[in-house]
């Protein structure tokens, strides 16, 4: 619910900045429609974008086969962009972008996703966390299965583990805002020692020179403990606290900006999911992937209760899905480990 209420909520501001929401919107705090000239205008506010689709994509595909593989991910991919034309393609995020025209093209998905440092791998991977609760020490290897196809780099891996161990603490007894910080510190530096792991074997010790620059990358949990500095240290009030962590940190669609925000907002909002999701919506930039991502975890922590009743019953009804139904279909499969 936190990755399609944030989703919603950032995508008509996607792509401005700060400056442009708040002349526009003022603050958004609900579903809004994107301005006439924005490029996803043509989407009736509360629309879900491909934050939501992939990660109810990855949610299907875990919940019908337990024991899934790279190839299994690659198809699950595959099908979500089955009605997505070459232009289209074009219009989302650059790893995945890549990726899919080579697995079209029938390349081997472990061979495919050796430019993806954005924040794709990300964005989707809650269910990860949600077959999990309360074992990040368990989402790792699944995790690097979902990346491999689109997003095989150690920034990559290790923003996807963050996030999906953060989820995990969060749905584990006793947790908190700071023991869900500490798994996501703990995912994103073992997710980047295992992604070297296995770069090394899909590459077999050489990385094509095509794909070298993609992986040449700074250290992620570094770059969350910045974050989580800036956030402990920024003056003001809520908003001014993340316009410090947005100036410091970034809000682009690389994996070393997303990932270290995420933490930082979390931080700024106690764990709280819709403060979290409202800061992320107005944060400039990628704001859709911020808040799905943000909200995710936030959600994971606090519960459906959470969120404003009329927010989800209004994202269900315009998107035509049941979050609930999938919320049970993961807990039941959480339940067979």
């Amino acid at each position: 619910m936190g990755v399609g209420i944030g989703d919603a909520m950032g995508m008509p501001t996607e792509f401005l900045s700060i400056e442009q929401i708040r002349e526009h919107f003022g603050e958004v705090r609900t579903f809004e429609a994107a301005p006439p000239w924005h490029p996803l205008a043509h989407l009736p506010k509360g629309n879900m974008t491909d934050d939501t689709e992939q990660t109810l994509a990855i949610a299907k595909m875990v919940i019908a086969t337990p024991e899934f593989t790279v190839r299994d991910v690659a198809d699950a991919i595959l099908d979500w962009a089955t009605a997505i034309t070459p232009d289209d393609l074009d219009k989302m995020g650059p790893s995945t972008n890549y990726a899919l025209k080579l697995l079209r093209a029938g390349h081997d998905p472990h061979a495919t996703g050796l430019r993806g440092n954005t924040n794709g791998a990300a964005m989707r991977v809650a269910p990860i966390g949600c077959i999990h609760p309360g074992r990040p020490e368990a989402v790792i290897e699944d995790v690097v299965k979902t990346c491999i196809p689109t997003h095989l780099t150690d920034v990559g891996v290790a923003g996807a583990c963050a996030i999906a161990a953060g989820v995990s603490q969060a749905l584990g007894p006793e947790s908190s805002s700071d023991s869900v910080i500490q798994a996501m510190l703990w995912g994103a530096e073992r997710g980047e020692v295992r992604a070297r792991e296995v770069i090394q074997i899909s590459t077999q010790g050489r990385i094509p020179w095509e794909v070298i620059s993609s992986q040449i990358n700074p250290s992620l949990v570094t770059r969350m403990k910045w974050a989580l500095e800036l956030a402990e240290k920024a003056g003001g009030g809520l908003a001014e606290r993340r316009n410090q962590l947005a100036r410091s940190i970034g809000t682009g669609v690389s994996m070393i900006e997303t990932v270290p925000l995420v933490v930082g907002l979390i931080k700024v909002a106690k764990g709280d999911p819709y403060t979290a999701i409202v800061l992320a919506a107005n944060a400039g930039g990628d704001t859709d992937s911020i808040a799905s991502i943000v909200g995710g975890v936030c959600g994971a922590l606090k519960g459906a209760a959470s969120f404003p009743k009329d927010l989800l019953d209004e994202f269900e009804k315009v998107n035509g899905v049941s979050l609930r139904s999938i919320a049970h279909g993961l807990t039941d499969r959480a339940l067979k480990q």
